[in-house]
């Protein structure tokens, strides 16, 4: 629990923190007696609300670029935990919690928990996208949505979780995008080559390119080789700063020196890690779901392979990029010999050397 004060506390929480061994006894009462008679102290249900605004430069004046912060006591935090802590363990041993819930729960990063209904939180902000084929498309170019009396036209394209849709999923400004940040930081961090380590300016490198590289790059299995060309190309102009080659000479060769996959099998890398993960029962319950093991009716000779259910999508135009991505999901069944290995890190290291051949 942090240490945040608020000004209803009598002490400061440091203080009381310090007192912990004196106090305990006193606040496990006041805990047990809020249980048993289901009542909370008004004291504990007050909250000192601070105005805060959501981003830097906005009109100070205008009420809704606010929001609102609650410090609420601190035994009032403490009872919070509790009760939080019981409902978790209730929820989870009888597997009360729902499926797609990803956000507040130990062991899923993405919040993607949405209403049945997808309500909205920001008329203002709230954007449509047409996913389709170019014919699709234009069968529907005046379509126009009046969510609670707000207007809400298609968009070309959409930002969500960092990454941009548009229309055809080809990703096109997603990469444009990551160009433009990842050259802008490439340039700088080429300026001061000659001061850096390998090993600091790998890390720099890292923190502002790679990592920008692979986020999300599970999305981009079956694009056109074009659209993969262009992340293929900040990554050797990449290899190139950090280890000083010329644009004359080759630079594939210095990828196994630096211990890196191309950006292609990088993208092979990540789904089957995920693949992996949802048969062994480390992803997400709404991922594990998708990927079943194939069981025959009859005794082969290949029923101590592993293998799994393939989909069968009826996709065109647009379903080589959307008829893939299933694909790949499912039908990497080449590389789950790794089901028989230990762990979770030999099967990555394993999957890692099959990719890299």
């Amino acid at each position: 629990m942090n240490s945040t004060n608020c000004i209803l506390d009598p002490f400061r929480t440091v203080v009381l923190k310090r007192c912990l061994p004196a106090i305990v006894p006193h606040i496990t009462a006041i805990v047990n007696v809020s249980f048993e008679t289901g009542v909370v102290p008004s004291a504990l249900k007050m909250a000192a609300v601070v105005p805060v605004l959501k981003k830097t430069g906005s009109d100070t004046a205008d009420m809704s670029n606010y929001r609102p912060i609650s410090n609420v006591p601190f035994l009032a935090k403490v009872l919070e935990r509790v009760v939080i802590g019981q409902m978790q363990s209730h929820l989870s041993m009888n597997c009360l919690l729902e499926p797609f819930q990803s956000g507040f729960r130990s062991g899923h990063k993405i919040k993607t928990w949405m209403k049945h209904n997808f309500l909205k939180l920001n008329c203002s902000k709230t954007e449509i996208l047409q996913i389709g084929t170019p014919n699709a498309v234009s069968k529907f170019n005046n379509l126009e949505l009046y969510v609670d009396d707000s207007l809400i036209i298609p968009a070309n394209h959409v930002q969500n979780l960092g990454v941009f849709f548009d229309v055809q999923l080809s990703f096109t400004t997603h990469f444009k995008n990551i160009t433009k940040v990842a050259f802008f930081h490439l340039r700088n961090i080429a300026s001061i080559r000659t001061f850096l380590s390998l090993p600091d300016a790998e890390r720099l490198i890292y923190a502002f390119i790679i990592s920008r590289l692979d986020y999300c790059n599970s999305l981009f299995v079956g694009l056109p080789a074009n659209s993969i060309k262009r992340l293929q190309y900040i990554q050797n102009s990449v290899a190139r700063v950090l280890t000083h080659t010329s644009s004359r000479q080759h630079i594939t060769r210095f990828f196994s020196q630096l211990h890196w996959l191309p950006v292609q099998s990088r993208i092979y890398f990540k789904i089957l890690i995920l693949t992996y993960k949802a048969v062994h029962g480390l992803a997400p319950v709404y991922i594990c779901d998708l990927v079943t093991l194939y069981t025959s009716s009859r005794s082969l000779r290949s029923a101590g392979s592993i293998s799994l259910y393939q989909t069968l999508c009826k996709l065109k135009a647009i379903g080589p990029s959307l008829a893939l991505l299933l694909g790949w999901f499912i039908l990497l069944r080449l590389c789950l010999w790794v089901h028989a290995r230990a762990s979770y890190g030999d099967g990555r290291t394993a999957v890692c050397q099959h990719t890299r051949t």
